[in-house]
């Protein structure tokens, strides 16, 4: 795979068609070769905001290298087509959940874009220590709820489980200043369409506490 980052001199481009960043996956796992395409089309179509992918024909100094996906980058210009606002902070979640020992240490959630503001990731933090009703409308303060329960839905859907709630990495975590909210954006969907492992599909296989308190309120859970 490939990574072309259009300002890393100080002479560069800057951008190419409106893209500071061209990601190209190579797909080596995925002999249809459309695991990316179709689920990132399906969260965008249900509202979540999720990244534009087609293909590639790549050629390297005039010799074919092969066929890609070239998957839309999440940064802010990708933030700025989904948001009226896209100066707030971007986190990747990188092996981490909603405690205090990750939300302040950019190595499990890492600043991408805006100021390193975790104000919002902590407050959702101490909501999320609670438990029940409680805790899911104090939650409701921090993290837009119905953009979380689609990303989720839409995610068991087309078998993304190397995500959060599941796993706790490949997806980002933007902070809209306009809402105050948290909202959830996927990403490396590359494993979509993957596990034969049923029990991913059973929604207490969901361990991440967003998920593990909304199942505690019938109303969110339902």
């Amino acid at each position: 795979s490939l990574k072309l980052d259009l300002n890393h001199y100080d002479d560069g481009p800057g951008d190419v068609l409106g893209l500071k960043k061209i990601t190209l996956n190579a797909m080596n796992e995925d002999y249809s070769m459309m695991h990316e395409r179709v689920a990132y089309r399906m969260f965008r179509e249900a509202g979540v905001p999720a990244a534009r992918s087609t293909h590639a024909l790549v050629y390297l100094n005039d010799e074919y290298y092969g066929l890609f996906a070239h998957v839309e980058s999440v940064d802010d210009v990708m933030i700025g087509r989904w948001f009226e606002d896209d100066s707030g902070s971007l986190f990747e979640q990188h092996d981490a959940d909603y405690y205090t020992d990750y939300v302040q240490d950019n190595t499990y959630f890492q600043l991408e874009e805006g100021e390193d503001n975790r104000d919002e990731l902590q407050a959702l933090a101490d909501d999320l220590a609670g438990s029940g009703a409680a805790a899911v409308e104090a939650a409701g303060e921090h993290i837009n709820w119905e953009n979380f329960i689609t990303y989720w839905a839409v995610g068991a859907v087309v078998m993304n489980f190397d995500t959060y709630p599941y796993h706790s990495d490949d997806c980002h975590v933007y902070h809209d200043p306009t809402t105050d909210q948290l909202y959830y954006i996927p990403h490396g969907v590359d494993e979509s369409f993957y596990y034969e492992n049923y029990y991913y599909h059973m929604e207490d296989s969901a361990g991440g506490l967003l998920a593990y308190r909304c199942r505690e309120v019938d109303a969110c859970r339902d």
